[in-house]
């Protein structure tokens, strides 16, 4: 004669768990596991999200304000993401269907939900989970608008500022395509003021054997001009920003 260890029920041959408190153990670690899931799904989202954009960034990396705005434009879509995790009932889902030859019967396909993290996944849609499917739309949104909000940024630290417009208008951003615009060409009003700055202020150089500052137009950092200035300078050295050096090796010249 046996005993269940955890009801106390007797049984005729075994002192393992009793049929009924097998099934309520194994619905108990169903339980934990589909919890521990429903936590980890969150973090490796906002995983993915960090590793998408430092890569994207590169060696310029991301500032404060870039993440600031990247969490406003992919806030609905991950609130719409974890909303969908806490329904999460089971810790594996129907994904798809394949034919078994060995017992000659279409069996279904089970992964687990962390598959739903990739975007555009490798499973057949029509298989999907609806949950599974929904959750993989809120993760291609977000790398989508991640990817175009990134390009933007790279694109104006690398002076492509159209391109940058672009893809902002892209994300229907239209008031910082527009200010990215009148940016551009504030700037190429810019260069040519100081261009005539630097003629007016070489000819003063010439005349009186001064050594004066070079303004940065981003950072301000001064940058000496005199008899011994290196045209070969051809970023600033405070900020990188590129300089007009055919200008400045020009003005050098004529000295």
């Amino acid at each position: 004669m046996g005993q269940c260890p955890r009801c106390g029920k007797k049984q005729i041959i075994s002192s393992n768990l009793c049929p009924s408190c097998q099934i309520a153990v194994s619905a108990e670690q169903q339980r934990r596991s589909v919890e521990s899931l429903k936590k980890s799904l969150p973090q490796a989202f906002d995983k993915m999200l960090w590793n998408t954009v430092n890569a994207r960034f590169g060696k310029s990396q991301p500032r404060e304000q870039d993440w600031k705005m990247i969490h406003e434009l992919i806030r609905t879509d991950r609130d719409q993401f974890i909303f969908l995790v806490n329904g999460i009932t089971t810790d594996r889902y129907v994904s798809g269907m394949m034919y078994n030859p060995s017992s000659k019967k279409t069996e279904s396909i089970y992964v687990g939900w962390e598959a739903a993290l990739v975007d555009g996944g490798h499973l057949q849609p029509a298989f999907y989970d609806g949950r599974a499917r929904d959750m993989n739309t809120c993760v291609h949104q977000t790398l989508s608008k991640v990817n175009l909000y990134c390009n933007a940024e790279v694109a104006i630290r690398a002076g492509r500022y159209e391109d940058a417009a672009r893809f902002y208008e892209n994300l229907t951003m239209y008031e910082e395509a527009g200010r990215i615009r009148k940016m551009a060409l504030t700037e190429r009003n810019t260069s040519r003021n100081v261009s005539v700055n630097m003629n007016q202020l070489i000819d003063q150089v010439r005349q009186g054997g001064l050594a004066l500052a070079y303004k940065c137009p981003t950072c301000g950092g001064s940058i000496n001009i005199d008899k011994d200035f290196n045209p070969g300078i051809r970023v600033c050295a405070y900020c990188g920003t590129p300089l007009d050096t055919t200008v400045i090796a020009t003005m050098i010249k004529n000295l």
